[in-house]
């Protein structure tokens, strides 16, 4: 059975097949599926190469890899190997319609030798009437598709032109990517170096910290020398004015104890001297009684010459105790203002020392809050750095999610478009073809069947995709703002970090300030020392020459009390001798009895005169010792002060040293500063690469989106 019907241009796409090109013969329903498929396989490669052509340039923008040139360089191959075999198939239709339109000549009811239409089925024949007219139409038809034929393949050498064009261009912007990435791998270099840089310079400031803190510990050890030392100093210094008040006491009672061996030496003297004179009398008033009345006499003299001395002494020793009193109440009142003078330097001392602690102390709590800013800040900057990673790992499935995301649209507008293309010819073709097109319908249905499934996988895969890309988005944005967070307390933690740095500055400040006026007191305080063992070496001289005054008017005194005693002796005897002249015998047996008890006074006082220097002795042993103890004593002191020098002189040396450290770490701070300021300047730099990089690649897009439309 054969169906009459003519092939229009509209049945046949953009490459015409008219009755003039088939030699106006009658097409079979097989014949017209036949170049029906044709034709759609060659519009759907048409739409395949211009949706290639636009889909990586126009819609996934510019292709920046060797793997993406070399799947488009192949596509292309293949695009034009497809255009290749079209055109060759459009010569043999061309060929095979020449060759119907030959026979056509000869009858226009003949069949085509050797063409796929001699087997078919007889062909009815139009009216000879309108064979002309529809002969015109036809070959008006054909010149037409000749026209189209050519301007398509004027477009395709357009084409293939526009390709070798934005081919070059990739290849310039695939070198000007590879001129980036070589830069972006230099800058990352440099960054990693200055890093390391930045890592070293951190365990420099560290390492300077530690010996700091050493310095530090070594400050305070000496200072707790310095302060025992002193301790000690004070200890000895009351301990010397101990053994010096005890040595006075001492000296005191040996003064005292000669005072009195001299007293009962000048006593046991006088007794001698007594019982000679009396010798002497008893034999002058013996032999010389007329002289008697002259001795008298010049025993009033002599006593007269002793009066006139004794009131001369008294007046000296009026006049040296008046003096002395005055000296002495001068000396106390120095003593007194000295006294609290050192008392006052000792408080000012003592404040200074408890400021300097409060100071060290302060210093310590500064170092633990700034040790404790910098492990926070390392912490910070370790989740900074891994919430970076996050970010961009987040980025990077968010860009294949969104790459992902349109492929799947274009497919799914691909089938969708396949889909509507299918139901229209289905619905086309469906009265057309009749009972003959119902297996080819079955075979539409069932391939429409095929892509409603597959449309509805790509549909669904296209919701997981945007589900995960909600998801990735929200993971990005929750990211983000961790990151915006992390960043606020990593740039407040050195803000606390400079505060610190700042106020420990501030109180190595205070502290070398309070080590300066410590400095200043104790040499006041040692100042004030020296003035005062001289003020003191003074008093105890005016105190031994007082008691050298002292011992001389006693002395005075005793020999006048010895001149009046032996003078108002000498009277008694003189009465007693002009009362008891007469008894001579009884005088001289009072005086052998006197004598006697003289004797036994003697004894007595030699005795005692014994105990005397037996006592002297045992003093002069502890007086010796006492001056030993207080020679060993004053070693001592003098050792600690030596002692403490050397160690006010390694204290400095300590405070330069932790000076000089302390100017390294500054200029560590600045070095590290400055490495901070490069790798911000570096960052800098490699954003703008990169927002040029972008700004290169939006260009480009839009190049290749030109020229793609």
């Amino acid at each position: 059975m054969t169906l009459e019907c003519v092939v229009t241009p509209v049945d046949l796409g953009n490459y015409v097949v008219t009755p003039a090109n088939l030699g106006c013969c009658v097409v079979t329903p097989a014949d017209l599926r036949y170049y029906m498929e044709a034709l759609e396989v060659a519009e759907r490669l048409r739409r395949e190469h211009d949706h290639s052509f636009g889909g990586p340039w126009g819609l996934n923008g510019p292709v920046g890899d060797a793997g993406t040139s070399a799947t488009l360089t192949a596509l292309l191959e293949t695009k034009d190997a497809r255009i290749l075999s079209l055109e060759r198939e459009v010569a043999l239709l061309e060929g095979e319609v020449a060759m119907a339109r030959e026979s056509g000549g000869v009858g226009l009811g003949g069949i085509m030798p050797g063409s796929r239409w001699g087997s078919r089925a007889s062909l009815v024949t139009p009216p000879p009437t309108d064979d002309s007219r529809l002969l015109q139409v036809l070959q008006e038809r054909e010149r037409k598709a000749k026209s189209q034929l050519e301007e398509s393949r004027l477009e395709i050498q357009k084409r293939d032109q526009e390709i070798l064009a934005l081919s070059a261009k990739m290849k310039t912007l695939e070198e000007q990517h590879s001129d980036y990435q070589r830069h972006i791998t230099v800058l990352k270099e440099s960054l990693c170096a200055k890093e390391e840089h930045y890592n070293m310079l951190q365990a420099d400031v560290e390492e300077l910290r530690l010996r700091l803190e050493e310095k530090n510990k070594t400050i305070e050890k000496k200072t707790q020398q310095a302060l025992q030392t002193t301790q000690e100093r004070n200890k000895l210094n009351s301990e010397l004015t101990e053994l010096r008040d005890h040595m006075d006491i001492k000296d005191r009672k040996i003064n005292v104890l000669q005072r009195k061996i001299e007293n009962l030496e000048d006593l046991l003297r006088e007794k001698d001297n007594q019982v000679d004179m009396a010798r002497a009398r008893l034999t002058a008033v013996q032999a010389h009684h007329s002289t008697s009345e002259g001795a008298l006499s010049s025993l009033e003299e002599a006593i007269g010459d002793k009066d006139k001395q004794i009131q001369q002494l008294r007046e000296q020793r009026d006049r040296a105790e008046q003096e002395r009193h005055q000296e002495q109440s001068l000396h106390e009142r120095d003593i007194a203002e000295y006294k609290m003078k050192l008392h006052t330097l000792e408080g000012e001392v003592e404040k200074l020392q408890v400021r300097l602690e409060r100071s060290l102390a302060e210093k310590d709590k500064l170092e633990a809050k700034l040790e404790s800013s910098q492990s926070e800040l390392g912490k910070a900057k370790a989740e900074l750095e891994k919430m970076h990673g996050e970010v961009g790992k987040s980025t990077s499935d968010y860009e294949s999610y969104r790459h992902r995301l349109t492929k799947l649209e274009m497919e799914n507008d691909r089938l969708r478009t396949e889909n509507e293309r299918l139901h229209h010819d289905l619905e086309r073709s469906h009265p057309t073809y009749g009972r003959s097109s119902m297996s080819g319908g079955r075979d539409g249905a069932g391939e429409v069947e095929r892509l409603q499934e597959k449309l509805d996988k790509c549909q669904a895969d296209l919701r997981r995709a945007q589900t995960e890309l909600r998801m990735n988005q929200s993971d990005y944005e929750r990211s983000h703002v961790e990151v915006e967070q992390l960043q606020e307390k990593v740039e407040k933690a050195q803000g606390e970090i400079y505060r610190l740095k700042a106020r420990l500055e501030n109180a190595q400040s205070e502290k070398d300030s309070v080590q300066e006026e410590l400095e200043r007191a104790q040499a006041t305080v040692a100042r004030q020392h020296s003035e005062r063992e001289r003020w003191v070496n003074e008093v105890d001289k005016l105190r031994e020459e007082l008691e050298r005054s002292q011992a001389t008017v006693g002395k005075a005194q005793i020999g006048q009390e010895k001149t009046q005693s032996a003078l108002d002796k000498v009277q008694s005897e003189l009465d007693q001798l002009q009362e008891r002249y007469e008894r001579q015998s009884a005088e001289i047996r009072r005086v052998q009895a006197e004598r006697e008890k003289h004797v036994y006074d003697y004894e007595q006082i030699q005795s005692q005169l014994d105990k005397t220097h037996g006592q002297n002795a045992r003093l002069s042993k502890e007086r010796e010792a006492a001056q030993h103890e207080a020679d060993r004593l004053r070693e001592k002191y003098e050792k600690a002060q030596t002692q403490m020098a050397r160690m006010q002189k390694e204290r400095e040396g300590a405070s330069a040293e932790v000076e000089s450290l302390t100017e390294k770490v500054d200029l560590l701070q600045a070095q590290l500063g400055k490495a901070q300021r490069d790798r911000e300047n570096t960052l800098g730099d490699l954003e703008l690469l990169k927002e040029k990089y972008e700004k290169t690649s939006a260009q480009t897009q839009k190049l290749m989106v030109g020229a793609a439309s």
